[in-house]
């Protein structure tokens, strides 16, 4: 009877080292990132203060894990690909870095906002779709708004952006189509700022 029991015992405690160890996978961590702009023209016009202010994001992807979208109606939380910091804030800063670099300027500011200078323009962003589905064709919509200094409206753009991930069950290539999507965006913003005069 102890014997049997000892082999129980046993048995079970080498069942809890593989749940264990099966359950331990690590998790990986995601960034986006500014793009590295090629052939910048410059432009001699006044500067100008620009604030991007916090980017507002959907529910379904305000979440640590990365979604992927399998049908029009169901998405997938990945439980090992997650993004390192809050997307929401993650995405303003890539804009803004964008910006900065397509304008050639550092007066391009984030919230909160950190400088007692005047703002000339402020700038909001609402992503209405940023996602990738199972072919790997990252989609971003968004709805951009642009007010001078004294929050009147200037202008409202409701762009669309597609790019296709390389392989669409790697993350790596999942995250820099998305990056692709900010680039496209951030090069259609800087357009129209700078025929504001805002760039140097």
């Amino acid at each position: 009877m102890t014997f049997y029991k000892h082999l129980v015992l046993i048995t079970f405690l080498a069942l809890g080292i593989l749940l264990v160890g099966c359950s331990s996978k690590n998790s990986e961590f995601f960034i986006l990132n500014p793009t590295t702009f090629a052939n910048i023209q410059q432009h001699s016009t006044c500067r100008q203060t620009i604030m991007v202010e916090r980017v507002k994001i959907p529910g379904y992807i305000d979440k640590p894990e990365i979604v992927t979208r399998i049908n029009p109606n169901q998405l997938i939380q990945a439980e090992f690909h997650r993004w390192g910091e809050p997307l929401s804030g993650n995405i303003s800063d890539v804009i803004a870095e964008n910006l900065s670099q397509q304008l050639a300027q550092d007066r391009i500011l984030t919230y909160p906002r950190l400088t007692t200078s005047p703002i000339n323009y402020y700038l909001t962003l609402k992503v209405n779709q940023f996602d990738v589905d199972s072919a790997g064709l990252s989609i971003l919509k968004v709805t951009w708004t642009l007010y001078n200094q004294h929050r009147k409206l200037i202008m409202t753009r409701n762009p669309s952006y597609c790019f296709y991930a390389r392989d669409p069950n790697n993350y790596t290539d999942i995250t820099h189509a998305m990056n692709n999507n900010l680039a496209a965006l951030s090069s259609d913003l800087a357009l129209h700022l700078r025929r504001l005069g805002c760039s140097r």
